[in-house]
């Protein structure tokens, strides 16, 4: 005997979009704290280390910005 089964797809309820909208703030909120990072380990960085990296101090929000949320290397496009 065979069964037949249906599911109805319906829509998002208050829950899972309660849910949704706490995990996106969560992402952007740990994205945030990773740039605050990042920034705070390059400016403990000397002159002398950053130079190493090809960096220099006024480099440093943009190269942290790009890590995090862009995800590429901005010194690529100095050339």
């Amino acid at each position: 005997m065979a069964y037949v089964q249906s599911q109805i797809k319906t829509k998002d309820s208050l829950v899972q979009k309660l849910e949704n909208a706490v995990r996106v703030v969560l992402v952007k909120y740990k994205k945030y704290r990773l740039y605050l990072t990042t920034i705070s380990e390059l400016s403990a960085l000397t002159n002398r280390e950053l130079s190493d990296l090809g960096l220099s101090r006024s480099m440093i929000k943009s190269v942290s910005f790009s890590a995090v949320y862009e995800r590429c290397d901005p010194r690529k496009y100095l050339v």
